[in-house]
C-alpha cells in the first residue's frame, strides 16, 4: 500500500504539477495552492478537461478497488484473514 503527501495527490489527480511550484507544510498542502488548483478547473478549457477525465478516471479506480473482489477489498479480507488466525 502507497502512502502519498497532500501535494502528490494533486499533481496525480489533476496533472498539476506541484513540486517547486507549492509550499507544502508537512503533509500538507497551503490553502493557496488548492485554490489555484480549482480555479484553473472551474476556468475551463483543453487543460481543465483533461484534470477532469483524469480525476473522474482516479474516482472509478477507486470505487472498483474497494468493491467486492477490488484491490483494496482483497487486501482488507487478507489482512482479517491473517490477523484471525494469528488469533488461534
Amino acid at each position: 500500500m502507497s502512502n502519498f503527501t497532500s501535494a502528490q495527490l494533486m499533481e496525480i489527480a489533476m496533472g498539476i504539477e506541484v513540486s517547486g511550484q507549492l509550499e507544502a507544510v508537512g503533509d500538507l498542502v497551503k490553502r493557496e495552492a488548492v485554490e489555484n488548483a480549482v480555479k484553473q478547473v472551474m476556468m475551463g478549457g483543453d487543460k481543465a478537461d483533461v484534470m477532469r477525465s483524469r480525476v473522474q478516471a482516479l474516482g472509478e479506480m477507486g470505487r472498483r478497488a474497494v468493491e467486492k473482489g477490488g484491490s483494496s477489498n482483497s487486501d482488507l479480507n487478507a489482512l482479517v484473514k491473517e490477523l484471525s488466525l494469528c488469533h488461534h
